[in-house]
């Protein structure tokens, strides 16, 4: 309902070409804290399409919740426009595409983005969020091979659920979680056209962008690093990714609702803000941002390699942030289930 009153309150402001009038969220909270009171729970076990139905309804009514917007109302309908395409097009069938910009936007909805800057970048520009099966075969090739062994690892299965577990704050997540990995977690590969977006939870799948690994792997050639380095720390930023978004998918497959935000969890006591962050630094001990790290002269890759390696044998050993001389990852952390770094925050050391 609350994705029909939205269309139904835009509509007419598109069509006679209003779309540089306000939009005014305060007005329309009043009509969607009527039809929805509380925030939307979606299991994702329903069928596809009554999760894309609830989605829908569950972006809109986030954002009119959402604090920025409760500050900042006097947003153009324009911005909306992609949004409002969107709605309209996934109300009666949905493509994988179209899917995909959806989680992406129900993630963003209940983010902590504190700038308008950002918020328009993002509402205008993610419906070029596009899936690829074909681009740059080597590289696409190697990043499917190794999600093929990070999920079938058992130590990194065991060690994502300890990490889980503390989120959700008890030991049992209600399934075994190596064979949910094993045999039904997938990969997504995107590009599109929001600089600074690794990756974001999906409904038994992650969602990974193919571009920026791509351009990180370009990077490091012209810094003159040996193809097969540079195609090894691309391995490691890719292992951080697998591990960030991985931990969201599984939070919210134990709590059965795939419009959760970790803050609001029980364990929000034990100062645990943000899913895939602690699992970062479960793993790591620090966030890492590896471009940063591997231009710092005092970096350890012979430490880091001898780490990948041990996960490309199906092992996983101990990872020590100070031995590793990795420069941390201090950029802002954004509450939501997408994998993001600024990408002023994102420039080298």
């Amino acid at each position: 309902m609350a994705c029909e009153v939205f269309i139904s309150y835009s509509k007419n402001f598109f069509e006679s070409n209003q779309a540089q009038t306000d939009l005014d969220f305060s007005k329309l909270k009043e009509k969607l804290l009527f039809i929805t009171p509380k925030k939307l729970k979606i299991s994702p076990s329903d069928n596809i399409r009554s999760i894309t139905l609830q989605m829908r309804d569950a972006v809109v009514s986030n954002l009119a919740i959402n604090h920025f917007f409760i500050q900042c109302s006097d947003f153009k309908f324009g911005v909306f426009r992609n949004l409002y395409d969107l709605l309209v097009t996934t109300g009666s069938f949905t493509e994988d595409q179209k899917l995909a910009q959806l989680i992406f936007l129900l993630h963003l909805s209940k983010s902590n983005v504190e700038t308008r800057e950002e918020w328009l970048n993002f509402l205008q520009s993610f419906n070029s969020i596009s899936l690829v099966e074909k681009k740059n075969d080597e590289l696409m090739n190697m990043i499917n091979d190794l999600f093929d062994t990070l999920k079938t690892n058992a130590l990194i299965a065991n060690k994502i659920g300890e990490s889980v577990g503390e989120i959700i704050g008890k030991n049992d997540l209600g399934f075994e979680l190596y064979n949910y990995l094993k045999n039904t977690m997938t990969l997504n590969l995107f590009e599109c056209k929001i600089s600074g977006v690794r990756g974001f939870a999906g409904i038994d799948s992650i969602y990974v962008n193919f571009d920026e690994l791509l351009n990180f792997f370009n990077k490091l050639t012209e810094l003159s690093f040996a193809k097969d380095v540079a195609s090894n720390i691309v391995k490691l930023e890719f292992i951080r990714i697998y591990i960030h978004e991985v931990s969201h998918v599984v939070v919210r497959k134990c709590l059965n609702d795939f419009n959760i935000s970790t803050p609001t969890v029980e364990s929000n006591s034990k100062n645990i803000n943000e899913t895939g962050i602690h699992s970062e630094i479960k793993f790591f001990g620090k966030r890492i941002n590896w471009l940063a790290s591997v231009t710092y002269k005092y970096f350890n890759q012979e430490y880091c390699l001898d780490y990948l390696d041990s996960i490309l044998k199906g092992q996983l050993a101990s990872f020590n942030f100070d031995a590793s001389k990795c420069v941390e990852n201090k950029s802002k952390i954004y509450l939501m289930a997408i994998d993001y770094m600024k990408p002023c925050s994102a420039e080298l050391y």
